[in-house]
């Protein structure tokens, strides 16, 4: 996360910040204008920072979002011949969910792919699954 990266930038402002004020009075106007452009860069960089930081928390947010609507919309299954089947008015029916993604909580189904079904989304392939009519 950027958030190192903030923090270092915050750092090295600070120490810009020190410098100044250990000013004395034989700096002239051109060191003083170098450090203050210094620091305002520093500054810069902590608020790049800063701003990616909060756009990768917004999409962790959207994820876990996501992910919390996903396990709320969990259909009921049981298991047969190995593979978990949706539940329909108590029945096993239709093909099984893809074993390999049902590990990360996804309930998705294998398509037909000319002799053989694959998971659109882990793209596993199964050569023979049962279609239950309940």
């Amino acid at each position: 996360m950027d958030f190192a990266i903030a923090l270092a930038s915050a750092a090295q402002a600070l120490n810009v910040v020190k410098q100044l004020r250990e000013i004395d009075s034989a700096m002239n106007v051109a060191e003083l204008k170098a450090k203050m452009a210094e620091l305002y860069g520093n500054l810069a960089d902590v608020r790049m920072a800063l701003t990616d930081a909060q756009e990768e928390l917004r999409a962790k947010d959207a994820e876990i979002a996501a992910l919390k609507k996903r396990q709320i919309e969990q259909k009921p299954m049981a298991e047969v011949h190995g593979f978990m089947h949706e539940l329909v008015d108590g029945k096993p029916k239709g093909l099984p969910f893809c074993p390999r993604c049902l590990l990360d909580g996804i309930q998705i189904r294998p398509v037909k792919v000319l002799h053989a079904y694959q998971c659109p989304n882990c793209k596993s392939h199964y050569s023979r699954l049962n279609h239950l009519n309940g």
